[in-house]
């Protein structure tokens, strides 16, 4: 293995840790309202992308189907989503959210906003120009990651 491949995985496991860390330090220090990491990205998914069947939230989030159907059966029974029929295909039947879920959503991504903006405001303008800067890259490396799974 040469030296660069090294610290690139030396980088990249530092970069997993760190941002695993910043991920449920802001999570602990907000409003979750009881939901799950995994039923928080089954509903923002919703939210970005209309009703989904539970394949698709499965291969999205991911996980099996039968973990998808799960997290999808406690949000329906929370009233945070609804099964409906797929128009297109009377067989299939489609995940949306509810104006619950939508509130409830919006509710955890204002506080986690809000955690993560207070701990961005106190970093020195090159700092954060920086980060601004990683926004595209880390965007495009978990849009990769999401397709490599399809």
């Amino acid at each position: 293995m040469s030296t660069q491949s090294s610290a690139s995985n030396a980088d990249a496991l530092d970069l997993v840790i760190a941002l695993h860390r910043l991920v449920r330090s802001i999570r602990r220090s907000s409003t979750t309202r009881g939901l799950t990491p995994t039923q928080l990205v089954i509903l923002a998914y919703l939210k970005d992308n209309g009703a989904a069947r539970i394949g698709e939230l499965a291969t999205y989030v991911p996980c099996s189907q039968p973990t998808a159907t799960t997290v999808v059966n406690s949000l329906q029974d929370a009233n945070l989503v609804e099964r409906i029929q797929d128009e297109d295909d009377r067989r299939a039947i489609l995940v949306t959210l509810t104006k619950l879920g939508r509130a409830a959503l919006r509710s955890v991504a204002e506080s986690q906003a809000t955690q993560l903006s207070q701990r961005i405001a106190m970093l020195d303008d090159d700092v954060r120009t920086q980060l601004a800067d990683a926004i595209p890259i880390l965007t495009a490396l978990a849009e990769s990651a999401v397709t490599e799974t399809d």
